[in-house]
């Protein structure tokens, strides 16, 4: 080999190594897909299919982002006329399939294994849960600001209210793992720890802007 070659390959190694370490996230999900269809193969045909349009799904998403990454330029000649718009619209388009594939083969796989039916409904719950839970920190905190002008025992007991009903929202999707009696219990509990926290933030909203202008009025 002549040494301009051998000068542009040391040259070129580098960027390619940055290049091809970007579509690792594809490749991952395209591995992960074909692994969770092989498993899957021997519980339901229906899931191995979803599997494998999944891993389809990224593998050709995977080729098109680094045919676009290689092929395409980054900086197109003309500004005004950018380079590669249907191939980053395939990469979406294929990508999204997969996803959607994927949810399929964790739907489909929940109807034939109870069990896992509610880990998922468990999991959805404790992420659902938790977001709602962070309305118990914002109770707080507006009651924090017109403390002063509550009562110790009313102050106290709200504040009480607040964490038993974020503690009653959480709890509820640990129920659903048990079983069906449980479950329906902790809907129940969701639901009433739910409600209470929407009942209290109203509560402290109002009672937020009630002091909090009585203190403006004052204050000037």
């Amino acid at each position: 080999m002549s040494e301009d070659f051998e000068r542009w390959v040391v040259a070129v190694f580098p960027h390619f190594l940055e290049r091809l370490s970007k579509l690792q996230p594809l490749a991952l999900l395209f591995s992960l897909s074909i692994v969770v269809a092989t498993f899957s193969r021997q519980t339901s045909q229906t899931a191995f299919f979803y599997g494998m349009a999944a891993a389809f799904s990224f593998g050709l998403s995977l080729l098109a982002s680094a045919f676009a990454m290689f092929i395409v330029s980054a900086e197109p000649r003309d500004p005004s006329k950018p380079e590669g718009a249907m191939f980053y619209v395939f990469v979406y388009a294929s990508a999204s399939a997969g996803f959607i594939s994927l949810g399929a083969l964790l739907l489909t796989l929940s109807r034939e294994i109870p069990e896992l039916g509610r880990l998922l409904t468990f999991l959805a719950g404790i992420v659902f849960a938790i977001s709602f839970a962070e309305l118990a920190l914002v109770v707080v905190l507006r009651l924090t600001k017109v403390r002063t002008h509550l009562s110790k025992t009313l102050y106290s007991a709200l504040k009480y209210l607040t964490i038993g009903g974020a503690v009653t929202l959480v709890s509820g999707p640990f129920f659903y793992l048990l079983g069906v009696p449980a479950s329906e219990a902790g809907i129940v509990l969701f639901l009433v720890g739910l409600f209470l926290l929407l009942a209290l933030a109203f509560l402290a909203q109002r009672l937020e802007r009630k002091y909090g202008a009585a203190t403006r009025k004052t204050q000037s």
